[in-house]
């Protein structure tokens, strides 16, 4: 901005990641800044039986700083949605359920698109999206074209979901005031409907036409409760959970966990974020038993989804994530 104040500021486009502490030399043309240099990938487990996975490998490789969750598996399983930054806009990317032919269903640079969930017949994703002061709930076709606005409000609408049948989108918002609450609505609009009345974060679709699972709140160590489809009374499943980090599988619970220190998710230091140690683990809701399957090698970054058949887990893993001082020449 020039010193005067006289014009607007000027946008400097450096990398296109994230910059910050600029320096500028005394004397000559150059810049130093500070980049966050995060590379987050999307990894899979094969499944063989309850608490049991294999190996995991890398299955979408982000060129980029990405954030790479959520992600969602199609209802015939061959193909997974995730939202990346890989084209320079947060928006919303599909790809083969290997991850090939990765393609951007949906993104803007003015706009940071994420949480995609795809309906059961394959024909839609829904997605979160902010623009301004408040996010809100959006339906694209599967194979693209223009996007419809569902929620559209003073207030937040985010972490969509569809029900089994497709007939309901769930959502969390904070339209009643007093918090977040799980609400739902028609895929073709409408008036929502409050569904929790305790407080309700992240309600993912599950395989389970009976019952909808849901975490407490946005905290890092919330309850996860389920509660009929049909409306009564809620049930807690298990104690303490990472939010968005956790499946619902036919005979249990697939969930990431921390080892060590408990801290907010996304809270964590720059110099441990990369090196924390985590859990793959698995609670049998019929026995009442939790099972560790496997220990993650790095930090996980959010999202767990489990394939249709229930033979593959997806989760985010921060591959390298380190503070780097660049310089730009030819500076003016």
């Amino acid at each position: 901005v020039p010193v005067s104040g006289d014009a607007a500021a000027q946008q400097l486009v450096l990398t296109g990641g994230v910059e910050f502490g600029p320096a500028i030399a005394p004397v000559g043309d150059r810049l130093a800044f500070t980049r966050n240099n995060t590379s987050v990938n999307i990894w899979s487990f094969p499944v063989s039986g309850p608490g049991t996975v294999g190996s995991p490998k890398q299955t979408v490789v982000s060129a980029r700083s990405s954030y790479l969750r959520p992600h969602a598996f199609s209802g015939d399983g061959t193909k997974i949605a995730f939202e990346s930054d890989r084209s320079g806009a947060y928006g919303i990317w599909t790809a083969n359920a290997d991850g090939s032919d990765p393609a951007l269903l949906y993104g803007r640079k003015d706009l940071i698109s994420g949480s995609p969930a795809w309906s059961n017949d394959g024909r839609f994703v829904a997605f979160d999206t902010r623009s301004g002061k408040h996010t809100q709930v959006f339906v694209i076709a599967a194979n693209g074209g223009p996007v419809r606005e569902l929620t559209s409000d003073q207030f937040d609408s985010v972490l969509p979901s569809w029900s089994r049948d497709g007939k309901w989108i769930y959502f969390d918002s904070n339209r009643n005031g007093d918090g977040f609450e799980i609400f739902k609505c028609s895929p073709q609009g409408g008036e929502p409907v409050q569904v929790t009345h305790g407080g309700g974060w992240d309600a993912p679709s599950g395989d389970s036409c009976a019952w909808l699972y849901f975490t407490r709140s946005r905290s890092a160590n919330s309850p996860l409760l389920r509660m009929p489809i049909s409306g009564g009374p809620e049930q807690e499943v298990l104690p303490s959970i990472h939010q968005r980090w956790w499946a619902v599988a036919p005979n249990g619970i697939w969930f990431l966990k921390r080892v060590g220190a408990e801290t907010e998710v996304g809270i964590l230091g720059m110099e441990s974020a990369a090196n924390e140690q985590a859990e793959l683990q698995f609670y049998d809701q019929a026995k009442g038993k939790l099972m560790t399957a496997a220990a993650l090698a790095k930090s996980p970054d959010g999202g767990l989804a489990l394939s249709p058949d229930g033979h593959t887990l997806l989760f985010s893993q921060v591959d390298y994530r380190a503070y780097e001082i660049e310089v730009a020449e030819n500076f003016r």
